[in-house]
């Protein structure tokens, strides 16, 4: 009988070990059951990952140039009529698929816009990001200007420094610092 029993009990924990190898290898859990992607992002072993650029967030609910767009003022840095103020007016560009994109207006004291420049954000994060002036068709050409620049932007404030080229050659520099977000 003895031999019976133990031929038993060793069938019955190598079915047991069987069935544990098979069902914690052939069925896993549902890791992106309870995980929502937004933004088109696409869930993977439960993390979110965002397809588009300049998208992020642990769900992909941020799109950071809209966190962004807004007008910012602050003092003029060609200040022609004493201690006026200018705005930067920043929106998402018509880009749908790649969310890095924004324009930005330079406006004067009358809100009437003097510049529009493509820009292109980098090193995004909810806390702000880097962005630089984009270059179209070698030169970003905007009233016989050509426009370069570099700055960054938070929520609350923007600043960003401007190098405009005049078709002489003629360079002059723009500073726009601190600008506060109204």
């Amino acid at each position: 009988m003895r031999p019976i029993k133990n031929i038993l009990f060793g069938v019955l924990v190598a079915l047991s070990v069987s069935f544990v190898a098979f069902y914690s290898t052939s069925c896993s859990k549902d890791q992106c059951g309870a995980v929502t992607c937004q933004n088109k992002g696409v869930c993977f072993q439960g993390v979110c990952n965002c397809i588009y650029l300049g998208t992020g967030g642990p769900n992909c609910e941020h799109v950071y140039r809209d966190m962004f767009s807004g007008l910012y003022e602050g003092h003029a840095p060609i200040d022609t009529v004493g201690d006026s103020t200018h705005a930067l007016f920043f929106r998402p560009s018509d880009d749908t698929l790649n969310r890095e994109y924004m324009v930005v207006f330079w406006q004067d004291t009358l809100r009437q816009s003097l510049v529009k420049l493509p820009i292109k954000l980098y090193n995004y994060s909810t806390s702000g990001s880097n962005f630089k002036v984009v270059d179209s068709d070698n030169m970003n050409v905007i009233d016989y200007y050509a426009y370069s620049g570099t700055g960054t932007i938070s929520v609350n404030t923007v600043s960003m420094r401007l190098v405009s080229v005049d078709t002489d050659g003629v360079k002059r520099v723009f500073e726009f610092n601190n600008y506060i977000k109204k």
